[in-house]
């Protein structure tokens, strides 16, 4: 019996030094990676000199790939990434430390196409914008901690122009750039983090603390699976014109305006007419929005689906201006939570509720939602407003329980042309 427990033991210490050496042996291949096409920056080496200076004197001697070591690295001015294709990569986000000093400069400057900037720890507390992209394709920003100014971006992704409208009518649009994986925090009350102009883009796995994400004007790109926490505006801002993109799988919490918000970019230039097609607003969830959780507009054939909205301050899905949208297969509850927590910003609780569809709103389906009041009395359930202009849509299979005025309001009758189909399930609490 001992025999046989003492070859127990050591198969085990065996295993255990095997896992060790393949261990070690893994952080040696990491290591070869940085062959001798990179250049290597310690800071015992670059101590004398921002690191600003060193990096764009090495560009132009035609280095390409940097490693840059732990430390804290102060600039003076900007890194200016002006040629395609290069990589700067830190040994680790959260030691490797880029602090710029100069209230006037960014620090990552790039324009050029194919740069790669990765584990680093990037700060621009000092006033400018810590990585600023313009008229670049095939960025990639990935695993990166980036503290920005009180009064400016964070990070900028943009392509330039002078007619916006029509250049993402004529997808004169930046292509394949990439803000993945990173940690991004902002007190800004602005766009923090700014997404404009760009083509097949993604700002996906972000953790954005402190302001909110602005996508405008592109096209085929997709800002999903991020958490965005404590902005003092929305969530996600999405500017129209705008065709064929995903908000899809973000967690939201406590912003002080609506959780995702689809406006016209430019009002003065866009109609209230204009429709942005297949717009994809599915699988976020959003928590504690002091105003809507998702407010909707200019949209058509695009789909509002299996979102989950909790503790909105009015409504939970507010829609207006829009044609064919799918609403369906959303969670919402505790709409009009302003009852327990107060207001924030001014709005007529009226009408609040789960689902409302306010003014020029046609052809839609609502269906298969889930809206429930427990904590607090709301207005209506699901309410397509009694308005002309909202015609042809149809409510079906919903489930609405809990406190509430209304189950379901609309018009039926013509103009209007709405329907209430009978399977949709009520239960109120008499109140």
């Amino acid at each position: 019996m001992k025999k046989i427990k003492m070859n127990s033991l050591k198969i085990q210490l065996l295993f255990c030094i095997t896992f060790i050496m393949i261990i070690a042996g893994g952080g040696k291949l990491k290591a070869q990676q940085i062959d001798n096409s990179w250049t290597v920056i310690d800071s015992a080496t670059y101590s004398g000199t921002s690191l600003n200076n060193a990096i764009n004197t090495l560009i132009a001697q035609g280095k390409t790939k940097f490693y840059i070591s732990d430390g804290v690295y102060n600039l003076d001015g900007s890194i200016d990434l002006n040629v395609p294709n290069i990589s700067i990569q830190g040994q680790s986000k959260d030691n490797t430390k880029i602090v710029q000093t100069n209230a006037s400069r960014n620090t990552l400057e790039i324009s050029a196409d194919g740069a790669k900037i990765s584990n680093l720890n990037i700060n621009n507390q000092a006033g400018g914008i810590s990585v600023s992209c313009h008229n670049s394709n095939n960025v990639s920003v990935e695993n990166c901690e980036i503290y920005g100014a009180k009064n400016n971006h964070a990070l900028v992704f943009v392509k330039d122009g002078t007619d916006d409208i029509a250049d993402i009518e004529n997808s004169n649009l930046n292509i394949n750039n990439v803000i993945e994986k990173n940690q991004i925090y902002s007190s800004y009350s602005g766009d923090g983090v700014f997404f404009s102009k760009q083509s097949y883009g993604t700002l996906d796995s972000n953790v954005i603390i402190g302001t909110r994400v602005a996508f405008y004007l592109s096209r085929n790109s997709e800002v999903g699976y991020n958490v965005i926490e404590n902005s003092p505006t929305n969530g996600i801002r999405y500017a129209v014109p705008a065709y064929d993109n995903k908000i899809i799988g973000n967690t939201i919490e406590n912003s002080t305006n609506s959780g995702i918000s689809v406006v016209r970019e430019n009002p003065s230039v866009t109609p209230v007419n204009y429709r942005a097609d297949d717009l994809k607003i599915d699988n976020n969830t959003i928590i504690g929005s002091r105003y809507f959780g998702i407010e909707a507009s200019n949209l058509k054939e695009s789909e509002i689906a299996g979102n989950t909205i909790d503790s909105t301050d009015f409504n939970g899905v507010y829609v207006l201006y829009s044609d064919k949208l799918s609403i369906s297969q959303n969670h919402i509850n505790n709409s009009n939570y302003n009852l327990k927590e107060g207001e924030v910003d001014s709005w007529n609780t009226t009408y609040d509720s789960g689902i409302m569809m306010d003014y020029m709103v046609t052809n839609s389906n609502v269906y298969g939602n889930t809206i429930i009041n427990l904590s607090n009395n709301c207005p209506y359930g699901i309410r397509v407003q009694p308005d002309p202009s909202n015609t042809y849509n149809n409510i079906t299979g919903n489930t609405i329980s809990g406190y509430f005025n209304n189950a379901i309001s609309s018009k039926l009758e013509s103009p209007f042309y709405n329907v209430i189909a009978s399977d949709n399930t009520i239960s109120l609490i008499p109140q």
